[in-house]
């Protein structure tokens, strides 16, 4: 059975700077990105392997993290991990994930997630 993707994408990355997530996510989809600003929360649909792929940034959204979701199905990611080891791998900054996959039937503890760094990857208890 192939491997699906899950239905959007969503990691925290330790920087409430704007600029470091959108040069990132230029080099990754090799692309010019226009975000419209809106206080904290940055948007933009990214054209992407004939796809439309909305993502939004909200600037701080937790304790110095900021939020990069991407409301679609069509990336490279099967999953928040991967996409969180894209980042950081490319960036060398911290970002974190649900540790949980989306599934409806699932029942893990909300605030299990996984802390993804340069060299590790450590499961911690995150509200």
């Amino acid at each position: 059975m192939p491997s699906q993707n899950q239905p959007d994408i969503e990691i925290y990355v330790k920087t409430k700077d704007g600029q470091i997530i959108k040069n990132w996510l230029e080099r990754f989809f090799n692309q010019t990105i226009d975000l419209v600003k809106n206080g904290d929360l940055q948007s933009s649909n990214i054209q992407y392997n004939s796809q439309i792929i909305p993502v939004n940034i909200m600037l701080n959204a937790q304790g110095g993290y900021s939020s990069l979701w991407f409301d679609s199905e069509h990336t490279d990611w099967l999953n928040d991990l991967e996409c969180a080891k894209a980042f950081v791998n490319d960036t060398k900054i911290e970002a974190r994930c649900i540790k949980s996959s989306w599934a409806e039937d699932e029942v893990e503890d909300p605030d299990c997630w996984l802390q993804i760094e340069k060299d590790s990857i450590s499961e911690i208890n995150w509200k």
